[in-house]
């Protein structure tokens, strides 16, 4: 039994760790990069500062969801949901071992696989040429 205990911590604490390196790696880029090409630099560089709230709504981009590309917030969105879920799932699978168990973990872990990927897929274009992130420029109105 205590075995089981001291590798379900371990596994927690490897998971936030886990948690921390992939919400700072591609989703962080990717959410703090659509605040800063479609509102400025501003804004992107003091996000922490200029938002009011506890920590968990600067982490979830609350007051700054209208900045945001929709499908990149709701990618977002599915990812943490899921990863949350697998966590769960996995420290359960650690004490009851059933196949059920065992697919919906791993259909989990696909679907965090998948998002992740797809958000380090999204902003390739810009930084495989060191291209400069521009505004996209305003359509003009026909008189």
């Amino acid at each position: 039994m205590q075995d089981k205990i001291l590798t379900l911590l371990f596994i927690n604490f490897g998971s936030i760790f886990l948690f921390a390196m992939l919400y700072l790696g591609p989703f962080g880029v990717m959410l703090s990069d659509d605040i800063e090409i479609y509102h400025g630099k501003n804004l992107a560089r003091h996000r922490w500062k200029l938002s009011k709230g506890n920590f968990l709504s600067k982490l979830l981009y609350l007051e700054h969801r209208k900045h945001l590309v929709k499908w990149h917030y709701y990618l977002f969105i599915c990812f943490l949901v899921s990863y949350i879920a697998f966590v769960v799932c996995f420290n359960i699978m650690i004490f009851v071992f059933t196949e059920t168990l065992q697919t919906i973990t791993l259909i989990l872990s696909t679907i965090c696989c998948i998002t992740v990927g797809i958000s380090f897929s999204v902003r390739w274009s810009l930084y495989s040429g060191n291209i400069v992130r521009r505004r996209p420029k305003k359509k003009k109105k026909l008189k």
